[in-house]
């Protein structure tokens, strides 16, 4: 019998074969020398295989009565099998062929045949078929040839010797899928975010409220002059939205809660003044400066829409307050952008870059590192995005950089403003915006305590 044969048959029927030659010697370094390693059984030898791998030839249609390591493999559990009838039970009892008398490398302690033994994948040896090569499942093939598939060594698992061995537990699942481009997160955030704005704050039909896109929040016929005692009620519900911003960045859960807490207040400060820019440039500008809620601020001299007289604050306190600074926000950093022609993309990127480049002072210098890895990641992806595009990365991306500083000392003006409110009492600010404004001083506190 050649080694190197791509099949061989065995007949029970064949007067040369002796009672010796009837029984099939299990030995994996046989099986890994036959090209392919392929047996066909025929006749009474079947009866000589062990039992966890005989065939039942008595009724095809009957299905099997032993599971397969390749099924528990690939279905990880057993599956439900028909019972014996009483005759076939008995005619297993009769072919059952003692331990002792059992031939190959594969020792079973129990005297009952043994269950299953989970098999370590990737490691050479047998695996024990029903059916064709191809299908392992198939049983509708005649009684009279059935066939043990033997799998190669390098496809094959190696059934253990010993005691079975429990499936070890599953590893926990890790969508990485999920895990996306630093800029296209940005952009389908600033998308939802709009389209929170919109349900939040817009009176249309209910099928123009929902979908995201890239375009403003509001229409110009949509704006309406600010009323900044709305504009105080609603702050919270802004602060929620730069709250879930935030937590779209992955790594902000890796964040300890006092760098959380500080990470919060810079977006606070910086997109306050961020989002009305973009807003009012897309729908507001040059007449009006937008706020987040769609209310808006005059930006001529003549004209006193969003600046008038309220039962909380005068027109007076408005205008001193807030004129300063819409006229720095506007000279500084609206004039440019609209010179640039600022885009979509580049606007979340730039929203992107102003919150982690500014709230890396005030985190703890085990958080450093994170932002830094963000802000690298989001400068990488922006100069991609301007190779897909073919546009020069070098010019438009150092001119994004430049309206960093702007707009940070932007924020640090509006931060002043606001204390000044608070501190002369000038007209109530809410309170959770109270502590923002003040992080520092109650970290401090909290540290002496």
């Amino acid at each position: 019998m050649a080694l190197n044969a791509p099949l061989l048959i065995m007949d029970a029927a064949d007067s040369s074969l002796d009672q010796k030659t009837k029984k099939v010697q299990f030995d994996n370094a046989l099986f890994a020398k036959l090209e392919p390693p392929v047996f066909i059984l025929e006749g009474k030898l079947a009866q000589h295989v062990p039992h966890f791998l005989a065939v039942r030839s008595k009724d095809p249609k009957a299905g099997r009565s032993f599971a397969t390591k390749s099924g528990i493999e690939r279905n990880k559990s057993f599956g439900r099998m028909e019972p014996y009838s009483e005759t076939e039970e008995q005619d297993d009892v009769d072919q059952y062929v003692p331990l002792n008398e059992r031939a190959g490398p594969i020792s079973v302690k129990e005297e009952k045949p043994p269950t299953p033994l989970y098999m370590e994948p990737q490691r050479a040896g047998c695996i024990a078929y029903t059916g064709s090569p191809k299908n392992p499942y198939d049983v509708s093939a005649p009684s009279s040839v059935k066939s043990l598939f033997i799998a190669t060594p390098s496809d094959a698992c190696v059934l253990n010797s010993g005691p079975a061995t429990p499936l070890p537990a599953p590893l926990p699942k890790t969508n990485t899928t999920s895990i996306k481009d630093p800029l296209q997160l940005l952009i389908q955030e600033e998308m939802r975010l709009g389209e929170r704005r919109r349900i939040i704050f817009c009176d249309r039909p209910v099928d123009n409220l929902l979908g995201q896109n890239q375009h403003s929040p509001y229409t110009k016929e949509e704006i309406r002059p600010l009323v900044f005692q709305e504009f105080r009620r609603s702050m919270r519900t802004h602060i929620l939205f730069m709250y879930e911003w935030l937590q779209a960045w992955p790594d902000y859960a890796t964040l300890s809660n006092k760098d959380k807490v500080s990470f919060l207040r810079k977006c606070v400060l910086l997109h306050t003044i961020l989002d009305p820019v973009y807003i009012s440039l897309q729908c507001g500008w040059p007449d009006k400066f937008v706020m987040q809620n769609g209310g808006y601020v005059s930006c001529k001299e003549d004209c006193d829409d969003g600046w008038r007289d309220e039962k909380e604050i005068s027109s007076h306190t408005k205008k001193m307050i807030y004129k300063p600074l819409l006229e720095r926000i506007m000279q500084d950093i609206m004039k440019p952008l609209l010179q640039f022609g600022i885009t979509f993309e580049e606007f979340v990127a730039l929203k992107g870059l102003v919150s982690f480049q500014g709230a890396i002072e005030n985190v703890s210098a085990e958080g450093r590192p994170v932002l830094k890895c963000q802000l690298d990641g989001i400068i990488s992806s922006l100069h991609k995005f301007y190779l897909e595009r073919g546009e020069p990365p070098a010019e438009r991306l150092g001119s994004i950089i430049l309206l960093l500083s702007s707009i940070l000392t932007a924020g640090l003006d509006w931060v002043e403003s606001h204390r000044t409110i608070e501190f002369f009492d000038l007209w109530d600010l809410d309170s959770l915006l109270r502590q923002l404004l003040n992080l520092d001083a109650i970290f401090q506190k909290s540290l002496d305590q």
